[in-house]
């Protein structure tokens, strides 16, 4: 199950009423709420008791990433909480605050996104930059279709209240970590 809001969703619609096409892509793009992912454990195969005897069962569900930090959910003796954690997977699968996946810590979830406040709208941006300021699909565009390259000179990335200093050829960012820069600010040589 996935939260949406649905005010948001409605006002999109009925913009889009024509194109029902681009109805489902937009549903894909709605900001959704978090939810809770149980730790499910199941019995070892035959082969995997050979591997590993000490072990009785094993993690078959979603898990975070090693290092992630995550809210879990506890239930020691019928006391109920969530805390902050983290998840390691070095010598097995365990947290950092050392409760037993499943069962004592029960479910997790990844934490939400920090909050950024009110980010700068691109005319505003525009005003406190000597280059070019794009959305970052206006830049991809321009790109795509051949009119930017590396050659023509340089763009770092702005998170909508500060230009960075993460050039926008770099390739260590995944395309997910690229979304964070609602903008790109392009100087020409």
């Amino acid at each position: 199950m996935r939260l949406i809001d649905a005010d948001a969703l409605w006002f999109e619609i009925i913009h889009y009423m024509n194109y029902c096409d681009d109805i489902l892509e937009l549903i894909e793009k709605m900001p959704t709420v978090p939810q809770w992912i149980p730790f499910k454990t199941r019995p070892l195969t035959e082969e995997e008791k050979e591997d590993h005897p000490e072990l009785d069962c094993v993690l078959d569900c979603k898990l975070p990433d090693d290092g992630q930090a995550i809210l879990v959910s506890i239930n020691v003796r019928g006391h109920e909480r969530v805390q902050y954690d983290e998840y390691y997977t070095d010598d097995g699968s365990y947290l950092d605050s050392g409760y037993e996946i499943g069962t004592e810590a029960e479910a997790w979830m990844p934490l939400p996104e920090p909050y950024k406040g009110e980010t700068k709208a691109k005319e505003e941006i525009q005003k406190n930059c000597i280059g070019h300021v794009y959305t970052l699909e206006e830049f991809a565009e321009e790109v795509d279709e051949g009119y930017i390259n590396s050659n023509d000179g340089c763009g770092y990335f702005h998170d909508g209240d500060n230009e960075t200093n993460i050039s926008v050829w770099t390739e260590d960012l995944t395309l997910e970590e690229m979304k964070k820069y609602p903008y790109v600010c392009w100087y020409n040589k």
